[in-house]
């Protein structure tokens, strides 16, 4: 993932691809995704999309999930019933599978606006400068899009605040330009409180979580959905198999579970580390003096925890 990271005097960027013999991060767009994966799915007689009616409770038939009431109070029967609803997760809550939250300290202001022929899609901007921090790029549909991350502290109204001139005044010269040209170009911002923890159990007789609903991520780095991905292919492997599927569920999460556990715990150190540098003042200091020194160190770090993001890990290794 490229990137370019500025605190005073620290400025480094890192290429696509990050290292000799890899691939390049290519960002997709996530409506596009989900309708190329319909018109697949399409093809299977079994296949049925319903819209516009989402999953209001559970249906039981001795002591087992047997199906799911709609809102609009039809009843759909099933052998087995996956909550892959997100970090709100409706069957989560219905099926009694308690979710364990970690502490967060920050909340994460979205905006989008019209970008410029200086930015490409697929890069990258972390920009910290004193207690601000964000990140910018370029999406696959051609708008600029910043997180701003808002910490508990944050003294500004984000509902009101000129943000053209707020990501201005904390921008390197290349970004604050741009910036200062989109005084009422910015969309309403949105924002998107974090949640971030874990089920010590991902599944009950006939219903499986998979995805936030089992696991809400961080949105560092963007893991959320390739986690999400990755425990729908082990579960479709596994559940495909045939066999009693109550007795299956234990295995899809016993497979996915590591790389979930070591994935959240290297979100955890990058927000421990910009937590760490919003609070003190005087390490703030620090670092801007040592820049030329530490500089290298600083991004050989960076590079070594985006790497395992990127690749994710099975078995304490990271996937190739």
């Amino acid at each position: 993932m490229p990137g370019k990271s500025i605190l005073k005097s620290i400025d480094f960027r890192v290429d696509e691809p990050m290292e000799p013999g890899g691939q390049p991060c290519t960002l997709i767009s996530q409506p596009a995704f989900l309708e190329a994966v319909l018109e697949k799915a399409q093809v299977f007689e079994g296949f049925e999309l319903l819209q516009g009616s989402g999953v209001q409770d559970l249906c039981w038939e001795d002591g087992r999930v047997s199906g799911v009431k709609l809102g609009d109070g039809r009843t759909i029967a099933a052998d087995l019933v996956i909550g892959a609803d997100g970090r709100n997760s409706i069957v989560r809550q219905k099926a009694n599978l308690e979710l364990t939250k970690d502490q967060q300290s920050f909340d994460i202001v979205w905006l989008k606006m019209p970008t410029s022929p200086e930015f490409r899609e697929n890069v990258f901007y972390s920009i910290v400068r004193d207690r601000a921090a964000f990140g910018v790029f370029q999406s696959s549909e051609g708008n600029l899009q910043v997180g701003w991350s808002l910490q508990e502290d944050d003294p500004i109204d984000w509902q009101t605040i000129d943000w053209a001139e707020k990501l201005a005044s904390v921008s390197p010269e290349f970004l604050a330009g741009h910036f200062r040209s989109l005084h009422g170009k910015i969309d309403k911002p949105l924002l998107l409180s974090i949640v971030v923890g874990r089920c010590a159990k991902w599944f009950g007789p006939g219903v499986l979580l998979l995805g936030d609903a089992a696991h809400p991520m961080s949105p560092i780095r963007a893991q959320g959905i390739n986690m999400a991905l990755r425990d729908g292919i082990v579960a479709a492997n596994d559940l495909a198999g045939g066999g009693a599927i109550d007795a299956m569920l234990p295995q899809i999460q016993a497979a996915r579970e590591p790389e979930i556990i070591e994935i959240q715990r290297l979100q955890k150190a990058e927000v421990a580390q910009a937590t760490l540098m919003h609070n003190l003042s005087v390490l703030r200091h620090m670092v801007s003096v040592m820049a030329p020194v530490i500089g290298g160190r600083v991004r050989k770090s960076w590079l070594d925890r985006q790497l395992k993001l990127r690749r994710g890990i099975h078995g304490g290794k990271a996937f190739s």
